[in-house]
Order: structure tokens, then C-alpha cells, then sequence
């Protein structure tokens, strides 16, 4: 006998092909020469492929599956089929192979058991057929054949007994063969049966229940009548067996949990699968509700699925038990009102600026005891970057900091005045509270960069509160590579006095008001100008490097002086200063998408009016670009990147520290 054996942990679909003629008497191989009319019908379990549906598990030694916690399918097969006849007779002679030799033992822990097919393993005129060539490859010819019993007009899928097959006056079955399996547990018929004619699988057995405990042995043989006619030589095909295992019944039954009108709810399920896992139904739709869920058990609006239940998303993936078979889920939706997000200045808070991350980082603003930043139909999840701005020469306060009145979402830090808040599954109002009394942070140009802690992420920022000496206004900073940035805009009021001890600046400096600035006045080159709209300062570049120097017609002449350089300073506080070209390349303070450099849609101020706020920000660099230019830092709410604007346009100003 030819051993064949298929090997241990094979996923899928593995096939095993056997050609070779083996005697009777055992495993010594006979020169055709020395077998006149002697005949080998090499067929049915030569080969196997073994197609799973679930997880495999292929020895040879059949490994039970007991006490397994996961699923399994054992399957064995013992050896090829081989069989020698020798036609003596000119009405046929039949004979058959051995069927306690050729076996095929299947164990699986399957709640739904499995079932044992048959396939032929192609789809040609000689699929059925047990068939002798010549030639190799293409030049190959088939010079014999022995068809399946199905040729046999009359015979059906049940197939014939062995009394019919051999019996000698029934001639109309020479030349063919069939076979025949034992040890069923469906059914106890012995006959032989016509092979398959494609790559379906025709069922031989199906269990209905596990048999991790004890192998399910199946005899597998095969048997031939010829007659003296035929060719004589080796015939021999390759069929397959087949182990699926059976699908598993379940239902999924959806449960609205809620007196109101749902819409789309999926429809409940009862059904069978062969898969692994299943996919549960879409989300449903509520009035002023979103959905959050499907619980295995209800909880209220807002609620959590706590442990031991189970949560699963919308179109989630829900695991089939396939040793217990209990697969009955009921799920209840899980709703949360649609949030209504708002910000307000307490006391001593002069505002709260609000930067929208699902709208491009637009900006609303809380100013005032009545005034408030309001976010309706707010998504779950959404982050807002939130700066207090608090009075001159206040702080947050040490207690509360903030009051809210549900903490459904999530704030980073109560301390620090840039955090960023995300949005839960519902509606809340947040209060800044300032110090009832005076106090300040750092002074801002004492922090050095050692001292600034690093940025860690969008999602707990980090960082550090100091205060500007110089007008009593106080900003989160914090550490981008070896740099100190701050993460709020400058807010410097026109007519502030300014000089070296305090400030960035090379000589006496005083930033002028912002009445100054008007429409006419727009194209003077060289003039340092500001303004203060709805809480953002915005600087043209001279005033940003504090230029003292009275504005020009054109920008050739403003180059010619002295004050359009890089050693000018800034308007920064002391030790602090305007990133350069190089500095803003190395920190953009945006990272695929995260926003660490806390960046908002401020805009920009030019002839009078205000621009693309809620679209496009602008940070001025200290590095000039041409006469009329310099290199700012463009913020589109989505990216951030180096680009050059006029110096005559108000941008914002973000100062930097480093060694």
C-alpha cells in the first residue's frame, strides 16, 4: 500500500496525487511484463483535499480534540486505494480492494458536526473515469479507460449492490467501477457508487452534533469489472474527500430601547452560518439622539455598557460559539443625545477663545459674564482646542477652575490655559473661573527652555502657564523639539511701551495704537501698524519686528534702511523672539493632522477689514522673503506649511524661546 498522509496544521485546501501500482502482496511493485492482463485500478482516496470552513487541524495521528476551548477538526487518512485484478473471464471479472484498510477518521468539537463529501477533481469528459496514458505533458494520450458505474444506463445515484456488480451475466457493467464507503453514520448502504463527474462535492455522511470523544472511521473502498478487451497497464485518477463542517444556526434580535420613533432598524435574524463571525446590523436613527451602540443589555440614554456585557458598533463583528452553540443575541440600542457644547467666562476670565476641530479650527468666542461659545449638534469625539484668557494679572482658580454641570467630555487639564476638550456623548456647559484675587505665573522671560515641559499630544497636551511682565497677560507654552512655543497667539495691546528690559526689541519701541491703522494708510511700507478685532491681535511684519521707523511709498525704499533686517528684534517679551524660516520648518506645529501646535483659523487684517478667519491662519517668521515679502507660517485647518506673505498684512505672532 502506498502510505498517504496528510500533514499537521494545513489551512485550507491541500491535494495529494498518487500514481503509482502497487501488488496485492504487499509493497513490492511487479514488472508489467511479468503480469500478463494484470490490471491496477489506482483510485478514489489516492489523493484528498480537505476544504475547511472554519479553523483546521490536519494529522495523521488523529489528535482528539477534548476539553478544547477552540473550535477544531481533526482528519486522518490512512492510505491510497490501490487494487490488481486480472480479467480471466471474457463476460468481466470483478473484484474489490480491502476496506479495512483504507480510512478516513474524522473527530471535530463542531456543535453542528460536519459533513463528509466527495468531489471528482476536475471537470473533463474523464472526471468519473479511471484512465491509462502515454506520453508526458502535452503530448500525453489516453490509450484506456474504465468509466464510472454512472455511464451504466439504468444505474442511479444509490448506486448498485456487489451482487449485482460481479454478477457474471450482468455484462453491461464491464469495464467500469465505482465505489463505496462503510461505517456511515446517516445511512447503511454498501453499494457501490458512481464516482463524481465534477468539482462539486457529492455528501456521503453528515453528523448533526460534536464527537470530540470518539473518531468517526470510515471505510473507503473501491471496486472494478474488466473484461478481456481492455488494455492492459496501470488506470488511475485522483478524487477528492471533503470535511466541511456544518453551518451553525443563530439569531440576532434588535431591540430599539426607546418609546420613540426609530428609523432604520435593522431587522432581526435567524439564520445559519458557516463563518466564524457575523456581521450585526447598521446603526438606527433617532431624532436628536446619536447612536452609540448595540448593548447586550439596555441601558438608559447617555449610559455605558458596562462589563459583563457586551458593546458592539454599528456593522461590528459578532463571534459565532461554535463548540456551545448558543448563539441567541439580543441587542438593545444605545443612544446619546446629540451634544450642545458651550463655553463660558467666568469671573476675572476675560474670555475663552474655542478653536472647532471638525470645522478647519474656526474660532468662537466666550467674552463677557453673558457671552458664550456655543456648539451645536456637536460630533461625539471631536477635539476643541480651548484657551482662557484671564484678566491682567490673574490666574485660573486653584480650586475650581472650571464648573461644569455633566463632564460628558473630556477636558485635558483644568490647569493649564491651552488644553483641548473632546466631545462625549452629550450635551455640557464649561465655565472658566479666574482668581478672585491677583496673581501671576512665571514670568515669562525667566522660563528657560529646560524648564518648558514637552508637548506630549492633542490629547493631553502638556505644558506650562506664564505670564507676559509686561501687560499682565498669562499663555500656555510648551516644548517642541529643543524650542519653547507658545500655544496661544500674542495678544499686545497698541501703545504699549516697550524696551530691552522687558522685551525683544533693540532700542525704545512703541507699538502703535490701532487707530492708526486704516485703508489709506495699508500700503506704507516700513510703518509698524496693529489691530485688535473680536480678541485676535493681528501684526504687520515691521510692527512684529518693531520697527520704529516711519513708513515709505515703496518697498525698495524701505529696503534700503536698516530696519528690514534680521537683527531688528521683536515685539516678543525678553527672551523670546519671532521663529525664524529655519524654526518654522522644524516645528510646522502640525503633525498628520494632530495639531500640536494648538493652530486656529484666526485669519489675517489687511486694507481695513478682516480675512478668511475660519479658513487660513498666518504666523509671521522674522526671515524676510523679498522687499515687500516675508516667510510666514499658513495654517488651512487641515495642514500647516511655509509660504510668504506681505509685510504690509496683519498676521498673528507666536513667540519662541530657545538656548
Amino acid at each position: 500500500m502506498k502510505f498517504t498522509s496528510l500533514k499537521n496544521k494545513v489551512k485550507g485546501a491541500v491535494s495529494y496525487s498518487n500514481r503509482r501500482c502497487f501488488s496485492a502482496n504487499g509493497f513490492s511493485l511487479l514488472p508489467l511484463a511479468l503480469r500478463p492482463r494484470l490490471f491496477c485500478l489506482v483510485g478514489l482516496v489516492i489523493g484528498a483535499i480537505i476544504n475547511l470552513i472554519m479553523y483546521s487541524n490536519f494529522t495523521f495521528a488523529l489528535d482528539p480534540c477534548l476539553d478544547s476551548t477552540t473550535p477544531c477538526l481533526n482528519v486522518s487518512i490512512a492510505n491510497s486505494i490501490s487494487l490488481d485484478l486480472k480479467p480471466i473471464s471474457p463476460t468481466g471479472t470483478f473484484a474489490k480492494s480491502d476496506t479495512t484498510t483504507n480510512t478516513v477518521g474524522v473527530m471535530t468539537n463542531y456543535f453542528a458536526g460536519y459533513t463528509l463529501g466527495i468531489a471528482a477533481s476536475s471537470t473533463g469528459a474523464d472526471a468519473a473515469n479511471l484512465i491509462q496514458t502515454v506520453g508526458e505533458g502535452n503530448e500525453q494520450t489516453v490509450v484506456g479507460r474504465i468509466s464510472s458505474i454512472g455511464t451504466v444506463t439504468g444505474v442511479t445515484g444509490a448506486g448498485i449492490t456487489e451482487q449485482e456488480f460481479s454478477n457474471a451475466n450482468n455484462t453491461q457493467y464491464n469495464n467500469t467501477w465505482g465505489y463505496k464507503v462503510t461505517n456511515l453514520n446517516t445511512t447503511t448502504s454498501t453499494n457501490y457508487l458512481p464516482a463524481p463527474t465534477n468539482t462539486t462535492s457529492i455528501s456521503m455522511d453528515t453528523t448533526d452534533a460534536a464527537n470530540a470523544n470518539t473518531a468517526n472511521n470510515y471505510n473507503i473502498a473501491i471496486g472494478a469489472r474488466v473484461d478481456a478487451e481492455i488494455p492492459k497497464g496501470s488506470y488511475a485518477n485522483t478524487f477528492v474527500v471533503q470535511v466541511v463542517v456544518n453551518p451553525i444556526p443563530y439569531t440576532i434580535t434588535y431591540n430599539k430601547n426607546t418609546e420613540d420613533t426609530v428609523a432604520n432598524m435593522p431587522s432581526n435574524v435567524n439564520t445559519t452560518t458557516v463563518n466564524t463571525s457575523v456581521t450585526v446590523g447598521s446603526a438606527p436613527s433617532r431624532s436628536g439622539y446619536n447612536f452609540v451602540g448595540w448593548c447586550t443589555t439596555a441601558v438608559a440614554d447617555g449610559g455605558t455598557c458596562d462589563s459583563p456585557n457586551t458593546q458592539y458598533a454599528a456593522g461590528g463583528s459578532y463571534t459565532i460559539d461554535q463548540i456551545s452553540g448558543e448563539n441567541d443575541l439580543v441587542l438593545y440600542a444605545m443612544w446619546a443625545e446629540i451634544p450642545t457644547i458651550i463655553f463660558k467666562a467666568g469671573n476675572n476670565i476675560d474670555a475663552v477663545i474655542v478653536a472647532d476641530g471638525s470645522n478647519k479650527y474656526a474660532p468662537q468666542y466666550a467674552v463677557g459674564s453673558t457671552g458664550e461659545a456655543k456648539f451645536e449638534n456637536a460630533v461625539v469625539g471631536t477635539k476643541y482646542i480651548v484657551t482662557v484668557v484671564p484678566a491682567a494679572n490673574h490666574t485660573l482658580d486653584a480650586t475650581t477652575p472650571w464648573t461644569r454641570d455633566t463632564s460628558k467630555g473630556t477636558l485635558a487639564s483644568t490647569t493649564l490655559l491651552t488644553t483641548t476638550y473632546t466631545v462625549g456623548n452629550g450635551s455640557e456647559t464649561l465655565t472658566a473661573n479666574g482668581s478672585s484675587s491677583t496673581a501671576s505665573y512665571t514670568k515669562m522671560k525667566d522660563l528657560t527652555v529646560a524648564n518648558c515641559p514637552v508637548y506630549n499630544d492633542i490629547n493631553t497636551p502638556g505644558g506650562v502657564n506664564v505670564t507676559d511682565e509686561r501687560d499682565g497677560k498669562s499663555y500656555t507654552v510648551a516644548k517642541f523639539g529643543s524650542y519653547c512655543y507658545m500655544l496661544s497667539n500674542l495678544r499686545l495691546e497698541g501703545g504699549t511701551a516697550l524696551d530691552s528690559s522687558t522685551s525683544n526689541v533693540k532700542g525704545a519701541f512703541t507699538l502703535p495704537d490701532q487707530t492708526t491703522w486704516t485703508s489709506s494708510s495699508q500700503n506704507r511700507y516700513c510703518e509698524a501698524r496693529m489691530r485688535y478685532i473680536g480678541n485676535e491681535y493681528y501684526y504687520n511684519w515691521y510692527a512684529a519686528k518693531a520697527n520704529p521707523t516711519t513708513g515709505v511709498s515703496n518697498s525698495s525704499s524701505c529696503a534700503n534702511t536698516t530696519r528690514d533686517n534680521a537683527s531688528l528684534g521683536s515685539i516678543c517679551p525678553a527672551n523670546w523672539t519671532l521663529p525664524t524660516y529655519n524654526d518654522i520648518t522644524a516645528a510646522t506645529l502640525w503633525d498628520s493632522g494632530n495639531n500640536p501646535g494648538m493652530l486656529a483659523t484666526t485669519g489675517y487684517f489687511g486694507s481695513g477689514s478682516q480675512y478668511n478667519v475660519g479658513s487660513y491662519g498666518n504666523w509671521w517668521s522674522s526671515t524676510r522673503f523679498s522687499n515687500g515679502d516675508a516667510y510666514d507660517l499658513r495654517f488651512y485647518g487641515a495642514s500647516a506649511g511655509r509660504d510668504n506673505g506681505s509685510k504690509n498684512y496683519g498676521f498673528s505672532v507666536r513667540c519662541m524661546r530657545s538656548n
